[in-house]
Formats: C-alpha cells, sequence, structure tokens
C-alpha cells in the first residue's frame, strides 16, 4: 500500500518568523551600540513588494547595510545563523516529523523565492525530513497552473485561511488542514489544529 502524502507550509506552520527582525535587530544593537529600528526598514522595503512572499532577503539585507552602515557581509552572516533559525522551529516540530516520517511521504506546499525557502529548511535541520520529489514551492503557490503539479488527494496543512479556502475551491480533492495558532477560529468543513501534534489524531 502506499504511503499517504502531507505537504507542509513553512512560515508559521513549520517555523516561527516572528523573531526574526527581532534577532537581526539585536545583534547589530549589540555588537555596534546602535538603536537600529529594523523593523522600520522592513516596512519600508516590503512596501515596495506586491506581496510579503516576494521577499528576497538579500535586497532586504542590502538596505539594512545601506541604512546602519554595517557592511552586508556582517548583516548577512547576523541573518543566517543556523543556530537562530533552528530555534524558529515550533516546539515539538521534529519530534513529531520524525514520529511520522515512517509512515507517511513528508513534502512542502509554500510559497516564496525556491532558494530561501529552501535555506530556512537546511539551516533549521528540517530538510531532512522532507522528499526532494515533494517540495513544491512557488512565488504564487494558488498559481492554477502551479497547483496542477500538486498530486492527486494529498493531505496539506497550512496556516493561511485564505489559502485554505482557496484550495476547497480549486482541488476539493486535497485534504485540507489548517493550522490556526492565533486564535480559536475555526472554517466550517475544514479540519482545525492549533499545532502540529494534534494532526496525529486527523491523520
Amino acid at each position: 500500500m502506499d504511503k499517504k502524502i502531507i505537504l507542509f507550509d513553512i512560515d508559521k506552520t513549520l517555523l516561527n518568523p516572528y523573531p526574526i527582525m527581532d534577532d537581526l535587530a539585536d545583534k547589530i544593537n549589540n555588537k555596534f551600540h546602535k538603536e537600529i529600528d529594523v523593523f522600520e526598514i522592513y516596512n519600508e522595503y516590503v512596501k515596495k513588494l506586491d506581496s510579503s512572499t516576494d521577499f528576497y532577503p538579500k535586497d532586504f539585507l542590502e538596505l539594512v547595510s545601506k541604512k546602519t552602515k554595517i557592511s552586508f557581509t556582517e548583516i548577512n552572516s547576523y541573518f543566517y545563523n543556523p543556530k537562530i533559525w533552528e530555534s524558529y522551529v515550533y516546539e515539538g516540530t521534529k519530534d513529531f516529523l520524525n514520529k511520522i516520517k515512517f509512515n507517511f511521504n513528508l513534502g512542502i506546499f509554500s510559497e516564496g523565492f525556491r532558494s530561501f525557502q529552501n535555506k530556512k529548511l537546511k539551516m533549521s535541520k528540517l530538510d531532512i525530513f522532507f522528499k526532494k520529489d515533494l517540495t513544491f514551492i512557488s512565488r504564487r503557490k494558488l498559481n492554477n497552473v502551479f497547483l496542477k503539479t500538486i498530486p492527486k488527494e494529498v493531505i496539506i496543512v497550512d496556516d493561511k485561511k485564505e489559502v485554505i479556502e482557496t484550495l476547497k475551491k480549486l482541488r476539493p480533492d486535497l485534504n485540507l488542514i489548517w493550522i490556526n495558532r492565533i486564535d480559536d477560529t475555526i472554517l466550517e468543513g475544514i479540519k482545525t489544529i492549533k499545532n502540529l501534534r494534534e494532526l496525529e489524531n486527523l491523520i
């Protein structure tokens, strides 16, 4: 019997992206004793983007370097510190993936620059759990053409309400699970969990 496939989104599903800018600011402030508002620089950068998933680290870090007068090489090394990225993995995630990896084929369904998304997985040491041929990453993952590349009847776990609702309309064959870590909102007709450990009872 073929194993079922589970595809996971990355940000806010496997990784917590919220501390990233705080950590970058702390590194800059502690090293150079400068009170830098990294969020202000970030907001300036993302305002120019069509979508937040168009975030490209090199462009952002070059802007930080320009604003702070700190070399790009140093800023880049602070941002891409593997130890920090490991800390962004939600508690219990690796234990859960390790537990189910023998009974399921695990993959990725993510939006953004492929190189950056893959680097996140590698730095956080999550890449070992996912099959390369089941890694689906696109700048616009709800694009009809891209969605046709997703295997039929797979399980998809995603944190974005709009993604789940759109997939329900465009790919009714998929088994959709919404991971809502923020509040107690549920979606009618959609399985909802608050953390990955709850997923075990649904698969």
